[in-house]
This record gives structure tokens, sequence and C-alpha cells, in this order.
């Protein structure tokens, strides 16, 4: 299948449907653009915030549910969709579709927000939420260069369970893997593999996508 990138309003227009669909946010800080995935808690890989589209939803408004429920409302963009339709930039084939939208960061760090979302995590997960909202095992940050290496990088289904972690060879800097280590009590410094349908799009999408927002 041939991949596609578009913005969102355009994409929208073309009354195009898709059975998945999700969001990859982005963040500004200095001079780099550092972009937030997910750890799938299944699989070990990760992720975009993202799952199938119902019946009678739009993908636009698939992506933002699913990514409120698998963020846990870190990132909600409900209150925010004329955003994702108007800013948002769409990658994109005959199946499935990840949505890449810029956001705020408010606090002083990237990585105060993957932290967050670990601590949240281990709450739910002791207090028994509801699945949908214990998808994702961590929150992750990677800047451009290292999603597109990571992006080549061969990847097979991961089934050993909440605690697995499917390692690739491309290196975290220092602070993302501290978070990581505690989470999954032992060290580790390396990205975890991509995901094959989120692989499969941002292969292909990466470098029309960073020439748009770079």
């Amino acid at each position: 299948m041939v991949v596609r990138v578009c913005s969102v309003k355009n994409l929208i227009k073309t009354g195009i449907t898709f059975n998945r669909s999700g969001i990859v946010p982005y963040c500004r800080r200095d001079t780099e653009i550092d972009f937030f995935f997910m750890i799938d808690a299944r699989y070990g890989q990760m992720t975009d915030a993202g799952g199938r589209v119902s019946y009678r939803e739009t993908f636009v408004d698939a992506a933002i549910r699913e990514a409120s429920e698998e963020t846990r409302d870190f990132f909600d963009f409900r209150t925010s969709r004329r955003d994702i339709v108007e800013n948002g930039i769409a990658i994109f084939d005959d199946d499935r579709t990840i949505i890449i939208i810029m956001v705020e960061v408010s606090v002083s760090s990237p990585f105060d927000i993957c932290q967050k979302y670990q601590s949240d995590f281990d709450i739910g997960l002791k207090r028994g939420d509801k699945h949908s909202r214990l998808e994702n095992r961590c929150m992750i940050i990677i800047d451009i260069a290292s999603l597109e290496e990571l992006a080549l990088v061969e990847t097979e289904y991961n089934f050993c369970g909440i605690m697995s972690y499917d390692r690739s060879t491309i290196e975290m800097n220092k602070e993302m893997s501290d978070i990581v280590s505690r989470s999954y009590c032992g060290e580790i410094n390396v990205y975890p593999t991509l995901y094959k349908p989120v692989k499969f799009l941002m292969k292909d999408g990466l470098k029309k996508v960073f020439s748009d927002i770079t």
C-alpha cells in the first residue's frame, strides 16, 4: 500500500474512511522536536495512541478518543478538536492513519509528562482501571533522528506479557532511560522497537512530515 501525507483538513474533504486511527503529539524544545509515543503493555513495542475506528465514527474522532484513553487523559484533545483539524498532519494508507499534532508542554520538561504518566499508570494498575486505560505501560519521547532510525529496524510481535520490552539497538538519553528503567525494574538504555502497523506509516511518511514541521 502507498503511504501518503496531507493536512487533516484536506484528508477530511476526501471522505476517505479508515479502520485504524491514532495520534502522535510532538513538542518543540529549544531547537529539538520531541515526539510522544507509548509503549504497548502487551507487546513491549513503541506505538501511537491509537486503535480501531468504531462504526459511524470519523477517523478524527476515533484518534481523539483513543488518545484520551491510551494516554490516560494526559493528551486530551476532546475540547480542541478544531486544532487537530486545522493544524494536524496525517500520514495514511488505505487502511489506517496517524495524526501528527504539535502540543504546548506546560511542565518544565517533556520528560516530566512521561514520569507523571508512569506514576498514574502504576496507580491505575493497582486500582484495577479498565483495560482501555492500561494498554500502554509507558509514555516515551523520541527525537526526529532516532525515530527515523528506529523506523528502519525490523520488528516482530512480542507476546511476553505486561512487563515485556522489545529492545532495539537505538540508544535513548539518560533522562528517558531512567524513567523507563524504573517502570520495568531493570536497566534499559535503548528504545523499544516500533509496532509494525505504526512503523509502516512512519517509515515512509517521516521525511515528508519533517519537511512540513521543521
